[in-house]
């Protein structure tokens, strides 16, 4: 992967460190997903014939009202002040390692449980 994408990223706040980093698409658009362990940075672009990277959305976890786990295996989050849900797909990766890392700082919850009810009717 070509590191063009980092020179999107302002610098770090202090005491701030890159949890990780994975191409993704979000609300359709391709590009890398930045996990810091104060907030999200979605860098739209990168691809085999693209080397134009464009930061799309930044988000203080604080920021992030509700995150889901669909059963599509894609991630859906909302942030303060939206009325409208984001969706993040990984593309070579499992939804997990994105798990792995916001359950350090965000409650993530599976889509079914706020959706089915609680007794089923036979």
């Amino acid at each position: 992967m070509s590191d063009l994408w980092l020179n999107q990223i302002d610098s770090l706040r202090e005491d701030e460190s890159i949890q990780g980093s994975f191409h993704c698409h979000l609300d359709f658009m391709k590009g890398i997903m930045v996990f810091t362990d104060q907030r999200m940075i979605f860098i739209q672009g990168g691809g085999r014939f693209n080397n134009i990277y464009t930061k799309g959305l930044e988000a203080d976890y604080d920021d992030v009202v509700d995150v889901e786990l669909d059963p599509g295996d894609r991630l859906r989050f909302r942030l303060k002040d939206d009325k409208y849900y984001h969706y993040l797909e990984t593309i070579d990766i499992p939804t997990s390692k994105i798990l792995d890392i916001l359950n350090n700082y965000i409650d993530v919850h599976y889509y079914y449980e706020t959706e089915l009810p609680e007794e089923i009717p036979v």
